[in-house]
């Protein structure tokens, strides 16, 4: 599987600290993790998922993750996709980007796409997206 370079944040000793991007509230059937060095977990309910990581679902996988900004994102089966960038620190360079290689999944935004749409953002090789913001 081909996934987009992780990001990752700089601790006070100059070592790379993974950003967390959400928990895991959910976990059914074949779901993988991958992080940076593509090394593969399984998550269980209340795990991490960080800002750079994989998410690999089979074909009755699915996987529902609560985000840092309040969001929410029901990965389904057979997907392929990668938090590319998660920022929600409370200023204006909070970001969200979701690079989606395969499959589908549904995301309930948080606060980082309601104080600034376009710091929400989600890139695929093909462009079927819908989207609405709830107010």
């Amino acid at each position: 599987m081909r996934f987009l370079s992780p990001g990752f944040a700089q601790t006070a000793g100059g070592q790379a600290a993974p950003v967390l991007a959400g928990k895991v509230e959910l976990v059914e059937g074949d779901v993988r993790f991958f992080d940076r060095d593509m090394t593969m977990r399984r998550p269980f309910t209340e795990d991490s998922i960080f800002e750079g990581e994989s998410i690999a679902t089979g074909p009755n996988g699915e996987v529902h993750l609560r985000m840092e900004d309040g969001g929410f994102i029901a990965v389904r089966p057979g997907t392929r996709m990668r938090i590319a960038k998660f920022r929600a620190q409370g200023d204006e360079s909070d970001a969200v980007t979701i690079g989606l290689l395969e499959g589908s999944f549904r995301s309930i935004t948080g606060w980082i796409a309601r104080f600034g749409r376009n710091n929400y953002q989600v890139r695929t090789p093909t462009v079927t997206i819908g989207a609405r913001h709830r107010p």
